[in-house]
């Protein structure tokens, strides 16, 4: 069971990771206006949930920071959509975005439901 944690965590922090370089070239090209308001907003998130994924990988007691993580997750959600709201990204990138979201959702999921 051990030897399945371990690679689970390493899926979610990658698939993230890929994410992140994803997301951020596209979040640096909103409006002016934008990129210091929700922009920034999403790229705390972003790497925030990255920071605690790597946290949790490594301490004893996992769940407390996972869950906290995961309304991370939510909120993200919540401002990426109001990018695709405000006409900031396309469908084709609000689709791939929400789906990639789906995916890290799914696996914290799993790596919460483990502990």
């Amino acid at each position: 069971m051990k030897g399945h944690s371990l690679k689970q965590e390493l899926t979610i922090i990658n698939t993230t990771y890929d994410f992140i370089k994803y997301l951020i070239p596209i979040i640096s090209k909103f409006p002016r206006n934008q990129r210091y308001l929700l922009a920034e907003k999403i790229e705390d998130h972003v790497l925030h949930i990255f920071e605690n994924l790597i946290d949790a990988k490594f301490r004893r007691d996992k769940k407390d920071i996972l869950l906290s993580t995961n309304v991370s997750l939510e909120k993200l959600r919540f401002l990426i959509r109001l990018t695709y709201d405000f006409k900031f990204i396309n469908d084709q990138r609000y689709q791939y975005i929400s789906t990639q979201l789906n995916q890290i959702g799914t696996q914290l999921g799993g790596w919460i439901k483990q502990q």
